[in-house]
This record gives C-alpha cells, sequence and structure tokens, in this order.
C-alpha cells in the first residue's frame, strides 16, 4: 500500500487501522500482522510502524505485549467502530423473581458502554417469540438465564441464533456456557467451616433445585460433612421453589432448636425470608447459627447476619459480556464452556 506525503506516514498507518477495524476487517482481541508483514504492506520502516502504534497506544486502541506483538484491545472506544454489537437479555420463564438475573441485567448494562454493545431486555414466554423479536431487533446474539431448557436450546440452535448461557444447566445439545465451579466451591467452603467452628449440624435452605447448580451444591455440602464426619440430617434440607426461607427457618428454630453450634446454607432467594424469622425472634448474635450465604458480599441487605459469604463479587454475570463478545467475535471456538470459581468471604 503506498501512503501519501499530505500528512506523516505514522498517521495514515493509524488511520487505515482505525478504518479497518470500524468496517469489521479487525476486531478486537486481534492480533496485528507481523511489524516485517506491515513494514512491507505499506513501505516503511519500523520506525515509522512503532510511531503510528505510539500513536493508537495513546487512543486505546492497541496494546504491545513485550515478545508477542501489537494487539487491538478488547474494548476500543466507540467512536472508532461505526456499529455496536446488538445483544439481547433474556430471565428465560422468570420474571426476576430471583436476585441473580437481575444483578446480572445491571452488570452487563453497566459494562456495555465501554464495550460497544447495546443491550435489550426482553421476557419472552415461547420460543418462536423469542427468535422472532432476535430478528425483528436485528440482534447480534443472546445472553440467557432463568428456566433454560432442552427445548429452549434446540429452538436456538436450528434458527442459527447466537446466545450464551449463564448458569449449570444439564442441557442435551451442545452450548456456550459459563458456569460456576459450584461443587468444588461449595466443598472447599464448607470444608473450612466445619474444620474452623466445628459444627455439630448442617442445614440447608434451597429456593429451587431447577438445573445443576443446586444439586451440585448439595453435593458438595454433602461430602464436606462425610469427610468431617459430621451427620447430615435430611429432615434439615429443604427446598422452596416458591418461598422466601421464613417458614423453613422458623420450623429450625421450632423443632430443631438450631443454635450456635449449628450452619445454615442458605441460597440466595431465600435469605430475606430466613432474616426475617431471626429478627421477629430477636435472636441475639451469640445464640444465631451460623449462616453460609450463596450471594456476593455487595448484594445483601443485612450483612451483619451471615458468617460466611460464598460469592465476593457476581462473578458471572461480570464476566457475561467478554464472555459473549469472545464468542461473537471468534476468539474461542464453538460450542465454548467456561467456569469460574467462588472466593469465600469469612466476616
Amino acid at each position: 500500500m503506498n501512503l501519501t506525503k499530505a500528512e506523516a506516514k505514522s498517521w495514515q498507518i493509524a488511520e487505515v487501522i482505525r478504518k479497518e477495524i470500524a468496517s469489521g476487517s479487525l476486531h478486537p482481541g486481534e492480533k496485528l500482522e507481523s511489524s516485517r508483514q506491515l513494514a512491507d504492506r505499506f513501505h516503511v520502516g519500523r520506525q515509522v510502524l512503532r510511531s503510528a502504534f505510539k500513536i493508537l497506544e495513546k487512543e486505546n486502541i492497541v496494546r504491545s505485549v513485550s515478545g508477542s506483538g501489537v494487539y487491538i484491545n478488547d474494548f476500543i472506544p466507540a467512536s472508532v467502530r461505526s456499529e455496536r454489537v446488538r445483544v439481547g437479555f433474556v430471565n428465560w420463564h422468570d420474571i426476576f423473581t430471583e436476585t441473580f438475573p437481575l444483578r446480572a441485567y445491571r452488570m452487563i448494562l453497566q459494562d456495555s458502554q465501554n464495550m460497544n454493545c447495546d443491550i435489550f431486555l426482553n421476557n419472552a414466554g415461547h420460543e418462536k417469540e423469542l427468535i422472532e423479536w432476535v430478528r425483528n431487533y436485528n440482534l447480534d446474539g443472546l445472553i440467557l438465564c432463568g428456566f433454560v431448557d432442552d427445548m429452549l436450546v434446540s429452538a436456538l440452535n436450528d434458527s442459527g441464533v447466537l446466545f450464551l448461557i449463564l448458569g449449570n444447566y444439564q442441557l442435551s445439545e451442545p452450548v456456550n456456557c459459563l458456569e460456576k465451579d459450584v461443587f468444588r466451591s461449595n466443598k472447599t467452603a464448607m470444608l473450612r467451616l466445619i474444620r474452623k467452628y466445628h459444627f455439630s449440624r448442617i442445614a440447608c435452605i434451597f429456593g429451587t433445585m431447577f438445573g445443576l447448580g443446586p444439586r451440585q451444591t448439595l453435593a458438595g455440602i454433602r461430602e464436606a460433612a462425610e469427610e468431617c464426619s459430621v451427620p447430615f440430617d435430611e429432615t434439615m434440607l429443604f427446598e422452596r421453589a416458591h418461598g422466601n426461607g421464613y417458614a423453613e427457618m422458623e420450623y429450625l428454630f421450632q423443632e430443631k432448636n438450631i443454635g450456635k453450634s449449628d450452619i445454615v446454607y442458605l441460597s440466595s432467594e431465600v435469605f430475606a425470608g430466613a432474616a426475617r424469622a431471626i429478627f421477629e425472634r430477636k435472636v441475639p448474635p451469640e445464640k444465631r447459627p451460623y449462616l453460609f450465604l450463596d450471594m456476593p458480599v455487595s448484594s445483601v441487605p443485612y450483612p451483619d447476619l451471615v458468617g460466611c459469604f460464598l460469592y465476593e463479587d457476581n462473578v458471572l454475570a461480570e464476566n457475561a459480556l467478554k464472555t459473549f463478545l469472545d464468542i461473537y467475535y471468534g476468539r474461542v471456538k464453538r460450542p465454548w464452556k467456561g467456569m469460574v470459581e467462588g472466593h469465600i468471604t469469612i466476616v
């Protein structure tokens, strides 16, 4: 490519790269050609190339990696790309009754500006309706959570819609999925807590057992109890698909006389009801059971009630949009599966 003499060649090279990003010829995260190849392409010396790279680095468009080369930044300024990626967020068959979908949506919406994306929210109740919405709004793909099932996955795969699922599910067809390492996270946390505080009993209150996540959680807790020789009482295990945990916590107080030597695992959906039971009974801190909460610290209204948080942050939500873009731009091979691990916080 021959450059003109009207302005510095380094500025012209920088402009060519900007235009290639805007047109989609170069994608975020992509590695540029080698310095030798670019020098031959533009008929310039390497010093001119280095000057062009410095211009683009100051604009946060590229980054140099020592010993590897020059890369387009993962999240480039919106002014560089002519088109924004259009992503639908769908909480399937669940009208935000759980706290996670709402937290995920807020996080994705917050990240969207820096990642050059537009986010659209939908609560379609039928697969055909959802696919029509994707096409009518010209969406580039979907991020899904909620009660995702094989029927939905099959319909999306047949239609060719790109999608990423957040959470742990047991599905028949191949999917792009970002999961939590639920079994290991819960087992590790429970082992640490039992060995530190020597609990005599374990109670578990789940909001729902839908999907793999709750079952993996329970398996991890059971295994930790077995390794520590702590009896697991089945009458202290509850699933409350449509409740808030109040009745179950009341039962534990009335019938099981739970107290300081007991640990209670709570999923996010049931924390509010469990907290209400503790407040209504005016249980003093020195007599309360130890609460192990599967919920980020930042999202809890009464953190002083909780002894341990399994997740410090919204780990799935924080990685959701970046992961979707990795899939969208082909930076990972499809179908793709990734996993994040919880990091417990003991108060």
